[in-house]
């Protein structure tokens, strides 16, 4: 900070210089170093007794909570900075996708026991092509 501001100061002095205003003497010359330590005593070392200095003290922790699905978050029934029990419910996620995907597993589920009559009748109707395809072949040898 006090780079910066010795920066600007010999900025403006420059300009100063150019325009003619100011004629550069050995005074001139050394007065951003003047500058430099002005900044110093007046500005930086009483900022430097005023600033925070000691031990930190952290009086609570902090908690990440990530569930285990995921979702968009539709209520937060707790209150901050008060103390939570087992059981409490932190949040609620919004139940909808998971209940449209319960929906879709069920009517999967129920098309599948549709299908259980339809495959019995072809596997008895397979069965029984097999059978008499085996003794067909079976009589066809012994002629």
């Amino acid at each position: 900070m006090i780079v910066f501001l010795t920066l600007c100061y010999v900025a403006v002095l420059a300009i100063l210089v150019k325009l003619g205003i100011v004629k550069l003497t050995l005074w001139w010359k050394l007065s951003p170093l003047v500058w430099m330590l002005l900044l110093l005593i007046v500005l930086f070392l009483p900022m430097q007794w005023g600033a925070p200095a000691g031990d930190l003290l952290v009086l609570n922790y902090v908690v990440e909570i990530i569930p285990n699905v995921s979702g968009e978050v539709t209520e937060v029934p707790v209150e901050p900075l008060v103390p939570v029990t087992k059981g409490d419910v932190l949040f609620q996620i919004d139940r909808r996708p998971f209940q449209a995907e319960v929906d879709r597993l069920e009517a999967a589920l129920a098309a599948a026991e549709q299908n259980v009559p339809q495959l019995k009748e072809g596997y008895e109707a397979a069965t029984a092509t097999l059978q008499q395809s085996v003794s067909w072949s079976s009589d066809s040898f012994r002629t």
